[in-house]
């Protein structure tokens, strides 16, 4: 089926509310691709219209299109926090393997320590202190 969408726009859109709510219909759930489109099918229509009417309309697009140009900018300020909160989790997972290995090694200490202090008191110092500096 061929349909004339100039027609459907006369007859459906003809009043300025109405044009209004669906370009923020358009620019709240829709892509801006969507929003040319509505520009260019209804742009016809404020003209026929008095200049009033187009230069609300003109108006109402700059709106829409600030609004886009400023929801853009926010998801992009939300992808940069995210990227930044990215590289810190991943700065304190590398200091927590760090950490992880500080203890091991620190466990490893105690442990020999331990053993050194179970053995028998009669082992030269000499075997002692290589056994620390292992």
């Amino acid at each position: 089926m061929n349909c004339d969408y100039n027609c459907i726009v006369c007859i459906f859109y003809s009043s300025a509310f109405e044009l209004l709510t669906l370009c923020l219909f358009a620019f709240i759930v829709l892509d801006s691709i969507v929003v040319n489109f509505l520009y260019k099918h209804f742009y016809f229509f404020s003209k026929m219209q008095n200049e009033g009417v187009s230069k609300k309309f003109d108006s109402i697009l700059k709106s829409i299109n600030d609004m886009k140009i400023t929801q853009n900018k926010l998801i992009n300020s939300f992808g940069d926090i995210e990227c930044k909160l990215d590289r810190l989790s991943k700065k304190f997972e590398d200091y927590f393997n760090e950490n992880k290995l500080l203890v091991n090694t620190i466990s490893n200490i105690e442990s020999r320590l331990s053993i050194l202090e179970a053995r028998p008191s009669n082992i030269a110092s000499e075997e002692t202190y290589s056994e620390i500096s292992d």
